[in-house]
């Protein structure tokens, strides 16, 4: 049975990809327990598809699922945890900013806890991006009742704990989606600071208006439902789309 599940969402991210799957392979390796790597490429209209084609020809524990078109935040982060079957997942972005050797301190404390968050350390991001992360996090900690310091981090998260949970968010509000979740599930919580890394490729979406804006619209609407009883969020159908193995 695999014990852990590295799982990577991938979007344009042809030039980090292939040193994101060795990390992973290397810190899956050294934890010394039955894992995979799994990469979720969200409709990439670079070379994503032809480069994790290339490493699962060297690296058997590599499974690849592949959008036919790209779904955006919501269903690609929402698959990234609910479609592994391992007992353990560790979510990691394709862009390389977190490396996947932070899983080697979370699993420290896994007993700990039923989801991690690998809380970044000495962010390298601009004013800007820091700035909107600083004002969603606090808004994040209002909702949850308690501090969320980086709910948009990557996280390991006991399978088990998503059993009854549901994500209906079409935006980057998925990560604090299952977040509140899991809280409201009496899941445990613990943030580990983990390094951070600069992005070497590409450009992120994280700051952009649009983004944001479906971000806080959908908080929003959580929000009236979790706290006022409007069941606007529970007439969301799921976002849960997982896709076969392409190989």
């Amino acid at each position: 049975m695999v014990v852990l599940t590295i799982s990577i969402p991938a979007y344009n991210d042809g030039p980090s990809i292939e040193k994101v799957v060795d990390e992973a392979l290397q810190a899956g390796r050294h934890l010394g327990v039955p894992f995979e790597i799994l990469v979720i490429n969200d409709g990439s209209k670079d070379d994503t598809q032809e480069r994790v084609l290339k490493l699962q020809e060297r690296v058997p524990e590599l499974r690849y699922r592949l959008h036919p078109v790209n779904l955006g935040f919501g269903p690609t982060i929402a698959e990234v945890y609910i479609s592994p079957t391992s007992e353990w997942v560790w979510f990691i972005p394709g862009d390389g900013q977190v490396p996947a050797d932070g899983v080697l301190e979370l699993w420290k404390h896994k007993d700990k806890a039923d989801f991690l968050l690998a809380r970044r350390a000495q962010r390298q991001d601009t004013g800007w991006r820091w700035f909107v992360s600083y004002s969603y996090n606090w808004s994040i900690s209002i909702v949850a009742g308690r501090r969320i310091r980086d709910v948009n981090a990557a996280g390991l998260v006991r399978k088990s704990t998503l059993a009854d949970v549901t994500l209906r968010s079409q935006s980057a509000f998925v990560h604090a989606e299952l977040l509140l979740e899991i809280l409201r599930s009496r899941g445990r919580l613990l943030e580990v600071p983990v390094p951070h890394r600069a992005r070497e490729f590409g450009v992120g979406s994280g700051n952009r208006w649009r983004v944001i804006l479906t971000t806080a619209r959908d908080l929003w609407m959580y929000t009236l439902d979790r706290r006022l009883g409007i069941p606007w969020w529970r007439r969301r159908p799921s976002v849960v789309t997982t896709y076969p193995p392409t190989t």
